[in-house]
């Protein structure tokens, strides 16, 4: 397959649905790399990278307004939560049943990982060329609105994601330290004064408490 073609596999569409338009990423002067953009009818925007010395075949899909500025205030957390959610494995799609996403990438030396920035959430993945087609198919699988819906509401899921997103909070670390000092100082009409990261408190004690159904939040 081209890169345009796995691009297409990815995102759901045909190069014939496909059309070149003229965006311009900010792209490094030195780069040795080769890039196209492209943008879909559905809107969203490609880019292409072509590098021959690298080891792996990659593939990233940035969501803005998906970020931690973007989440319901009364619920503290709830787009980190989403990241681990779609990534999550026992939802009732097909390759989900088949095998997770992420246990079938390290059996063939590739891996995934996302992060949730203030404006944005990014999910990736790299695997040798030989199964980058499957897993871009595999990858697109995750994203599709049925899928995130099921496992939204699937509170299995969604109290095991919420304890592995309590276990990452780290309040004895510079960064952390430093950023929360950051916090204090800043206008509490900002989103960014605001506790993001999320707890087991933020994204089910007290949810619980106020009757806030959390998995309706996470697909709203």
């Amino acid at each position: 397959l081209t890169p345009a073609a796995l691009a297409m596999t990815l995102l759901g569409t045909t190069t014939e649905q496909a059309f070149e338009q003229d965006y311009n990423p900010e792209i490094p002067f030195s780069s040795q790399r080769r890039y196209k953009t492209i943008t879909l009818k559905n809107g969203l925007q490609v880019i292409l990278v072509s590098d021959k010395r690298a080891a792996l075949c990659q593939s990233a899909l940035s969501v803005l307004a998906g970020g931690q500025f973007s989440e319901n205030e009364s619920v503290p957390g709830l787009a980190h939560l989403l990241e681990h959610m779609v990534l999550s494995s026992d939802s009732q799609s097909t390759f989900r049943r088949r095998r997770d996403f992420e246990e079938w990438l390290s059996d063939r030396e590739g891996a995934s990982n996302a992060f949730t920035a203030n404006e944005k959430v990014c999910f990736h993945f790299a695997a040798p060329k030989q199964y980058f087609a499957e897993g871009l198919d595999r990858f697109a699988s995750l994203f599709r609105e049925i899928e995130v819906e099921a496992v939204c509401r699937d509170q299995e899921i969604m109290r095991r994601e919420i304890r592995r997103v309590d276990l990452e909070l780290d309040f004895d670390s510079v960064f952390s330290q430093e950023e929360y000092l950051t916090k204090a100082f800043v206008n509490l009409e900002h989103p960014y004064s605001r506790f993001a990261k999320g707890s087991l408190a933020t994204l089910e004690t007290i949810p619980k408490e106020r009757g806030i159904d959390v998995g309706e939040s996470l697909f709203d």
